[in-house]
This record gives structure tokens, C-alpha cells and sequence, in this order.
């Protein structure tokens, strides 16, 4: 990500940090999930909103498995 994009993002900074702490978690990044999870803590998110984030990574991730699983089998 480019840093201006990082500086003002566009929307909401804990949103941001929650979009990023999903991405993360998808990427399997510990250090960055560490960090982002800190971040969405500071910002006052609840530990629920975090268990969720990585619920809807890891439907996000078992839906683009199965696409991927989908797509190679019409090939």
C-alpha cells in the first residue's frame, strides 16, 4: 500500500485497521496481525469485533478456495 493511502485511507481509521487485521489473517502474517490487532484494541474495538474479523477471514478464505477449487475443475 502506498503511504497515502495509509495516511487517509478513506474511511474510518478503525475500520481501516479492521480491514487490514482481515487480510492478515487471510495472508497468515502473525507480525502483521499482531500489530493490527493491537491497533483495532487501541481504537476501542471489543475483542468480539476481533474473533469476528477472523470468522469472516476465514469465510472470505474457504469461499475463495472453493472458487479457486470451482475454476480449476472447468479448465
Amino acid at each position: 500500500l502506498r503511504m497515502t493511502a495509509i495516511a487517509n485511507p478513506g474511511v474510518d481509521k478503525l475500520d481501516f485497521e479492521l480491514f487490514c487485521l482481515r487480510v492478515s489473517a487471510i495472508g497468515a502474517c502473525g507480525m502483521c496481525i499482531e500489530s493490527h490487532e493491537h491497533e483495532v484494541i487501541a481504537k476501542g474495538a471489543s475483542r468480539e469485533a476481533v474473533q469476528d474479523c477472523f470468522r469472516i477471514a476465514a469465510i472470505l478464505q474457504a469461499l475463495a478456495d472453493k472458487f479457486l477449487q470451482w475454476h480449476r475443475s472447468t479448465l
